[in-house]
């Protein structure tokens, strides 16, 4: 009789536990980290193959901001960015910060940005996608993968 209270007293723990979000549990009781997804790494430069820094790369669910959610990763001093924790799918890559392609104007944001794919590759902590993103002197994107 006192293991039945202690076992219901572990399965209402664990069962919290998912509740808050501490574990992600599956149907089979194992546990996997919360976010699991694709880290997207790569490089924004311009069209001379220099790195464009202080700014941020911006993977938005929608082209436009009415209420899209986005991941942002900030480039470094080499042009270097990273996006974790992206769910495979279809996003509008866009940049935002400081810079030449600045811009107060959100239909301009907008217009600039440009459909990408995350693929369903296996989840982890390293770089799964590899982007060269580069920025003309129009401000206009291009994506290739590495």
């Amino acid at each position: 009789m006192r293991y039945k209270g202690m076992t219901a007293r572990l399965v209402t723990f664990v069962v919290v536990l998912c509740l808050l979000g501490a574990t992600s549990c599956t149907k089979n009781g194992a546990n996997r980290p919360l976010h699991e997804g694709v880290t997207v790494c790569g490089t924004l430069v311009d069209e001379n193959q220099q790195p464009v820094t202080s700014t941020f790369v911006e993977l938005h669910e929608s082209a436009k901001d009415l209420g899209s959610r986005y991941q942002v990763g900030r480039v470094d001093a080499s042009g270097q960015f990273m996006v974790q924790t992206v769910k495979p799918g279809h996003y509008w890559l866009g940049i935002a910060g400081k810079g030449k392609c600045t811009t107060d104007s959100r239909d301009e944001r907008e217009a600039r940005r440009i459909p990408v794919t995350v693929p369903d590759v296996p989840s982890g902590t390293e770089c799964q996608t590899q982007w060269q993103v580069v920025q003309d002197a129009s401000c206009k994107l291009r994506v290739s993968a590495n």
